[in-house]
């Protein structure tokens, strides 16, 4: 049971770009779209997880952005991107939500933009879905809430490089969809 004593179904489907990625499934669209569609009908939410992008940049390339717009239109509700080892922004497209990249969670990786990471928190209903953003820091490979001023900093960050249509969302901490 979720909130309202609302039974959810949902389901979570794992991906990688690369087809050298041996560690998840190689992403084969005309696949995933069969799956989303044979789906669609039985579940509330589709959470789609992928393993994507270019590394170290703070802003996704146009492919990531166009597969990324191409699951939404699909039927995909929710997209969690990794890989980039930065967080990158957040975008509202046509209903969905797009996290193209949390950021590393545990990882063996120094500097600042790789120990800056994010969990999100969602609570579905039928009507919507709302999300709490919670800024990370990562310090000796081990995750920790970030304290006050890391969070704002955090969330100021992303809203820079997410689109304005989101922006307050972003730097109050929660998002509505």
């Amino acid at each position: 049971m979720l909130a309202n004593n609302i039974d959810h179904i949902w389901s979570i489907i794992n991906y990688s770009t690369s087809p050298f990625d041996t560690r998840i499934r190689y992403l084969d669209i005309s696949l995933l779209k069969t799956m989303i569609e044979e789906i669609r009908g039985i579940v509330d939410y589709i959470i789609v997880s992928i393993h994507w992008g270019n590394e170290y940049k703070h802003c996704p390339e146009n492919e990531t952005i166009n597969l990324a717009h191409y699951l939404i239109d699909i039927g995909v509700n929710i997209i969690l991107g990794s890989h980039p080892h930065f967080l990158q922004t957040i975008e509202k497209y046509h209903g969905g939500l797009i996290f193209y990249s949390l950021g590393n969670f545990i990882f063996d990786q120094t500097g600042i933009c790789q120990n800056e990471s994010m969990m999100v928190q969602f609570i579905f209903t039928k009507q919507d879905i709302s999300v709490s953003l919670i800024p990370l820091r990562i310090e000796h490979y081990h995750p920790r809430i970030a304290t006050s001023s890391e969070r704002k900093s955090t969330l100021e960050r992303l809203s820079h490089w997410s689109n304005k249509s989101i922006k307050a969302e972003i730097l109050s901490g929660f998002i509505q969809i």
